[in-house]
């Protein structure tokens, strides 16, 4: 978990001179593979910026073993210099179902993930996802879970 909020972080100063999208509300689809061994499908929904530029967001997932999350955060997008590029951050507390999948250590967890992306003229763009789930040290137990994705995000105006 250290290590992949450290990453973050430096992404998230790296691109810091990038100015910030305005971004249109968009629905999120992605399939990927969690390190539980599962294969994941993943929705989201990412609202106009509401919080000076933070968007809200709000998502579920489930996967090939029964293991389900939702939860709803922030996200931030920045645009790249190269025509139609983009990364966005997000974080999103949420709820964990284990089913027969990777014990979290509690049902609270907080997902949160960046999106390297490429927009289309049009309005819908390809994703590359990278999301790790943990519940923060609330419980004793607490290995977290990260999941590699592939995804589609489309405009919703």
């Amino acid at each position: 978990m250290k290590t992949f909020v450290s990453l973050a972080g430096a992404l998230a100063l790296a691109l810091s001179p990038l100015a910030a999208a305005a971004e249109g509300p968009r629905a999120d689809i992605q399939i990927g593979r969690n390190s539980g061994g599962s294969t994941e499908a993943y929705l989201r929904y990412v609202a106009p910026p509401a919080l000076g530029p933070f968007q809200p967001v709000y998502g579920v997932s489930w996967s090939s073993r029964n293991e389900g999350w939702a939860g709803a955060g922030l996200a931030y997008t920045w645009r790249g210099a190269a025509q139609g590029t983009f990364v966005r951050a997000s974080v999103m507390p949420g709820l964990y179902r284990r089913g027969s999948g990777r014990d979290l250590g509690g049902a609270f967890s907080v997902r949160s993930g960046i999106d390297l992306g490429y927009g289309f003229a049009g309005g819908a763009s390809v994703t590359l996802s990278i999301s790790h789930r943990s519940n923060v040290g609330l419980y004793r137990r607490n290995p977290g879970m990260n999941t590699v994705s592939l995804g589609l995000s489309l405009p919703l105006r």
